[in-house]
């Protein structure tokens, strides 16, 4: 409560939940930023799915850039998400190569484009816009170049 009405970072806050697959992400991170009302989340989820007998994780990354009042959460607000998904996708990926942790990375079609003009709506009616790719991932176990 203090870190809300403050404006301070709250390195401990929860993660709301997420569903795909019929339910919650298995793992929730996020990076701490200047206060409660700014971070940054990434969800994930294991499929059942596997690759070169890896398992494969689908994920999910949205930049939270403010607090707004909602009826559609048991609190009453819920996080804004800065409507450039791209950017948050990105800046995962940066990370990851930045690491040096990722063997392959791509781009393959995913929800189709929309434009910062003509936004598509999440479930809390948030705008975002979307060149429509999704990053893929092969991830590294050693150090890469």
């Amino acid at each position: 409560m203090r870190a809300f009405l403050f404006g301070s970072n709250y390195r401990y806050s929860p993660v709301s939940p997420l569903h795909l697959f019929s339910r919650t992400q298995d793992l929730a991170l996020q990076r701490v930023r200047h206060s409660i009302n700014e971070r940054l989340h990434l969800r994930l989820w294991l499929t059942p799915l596997s690759f070169q007998e890896a398992p494969v994780w689908v994920g999910q990354v949205s930049r939270d850039i403010g607090v707004r009042f909602t009826t559609r959460a048991w609190n009453l607000t819920t996080h804004r998400i800065d409507p450039n998904v791209d950017e948050s996708r990105d800046y995962v990926l940066e990370d990851l190569l930045q690491a040096g942790r990722v063997q392959a990375a791509g781009y393959v079609d995913g929800v189709g484009p929309c434009t910062a003009a003509a936004p598509k709506r999440n479930l809390t009616g948030d705008p975002y816009h979307t060149d429509g790719k999704r990053a893929v991932v092969l991830l590294s176990a050693t150090r890469t170049a």
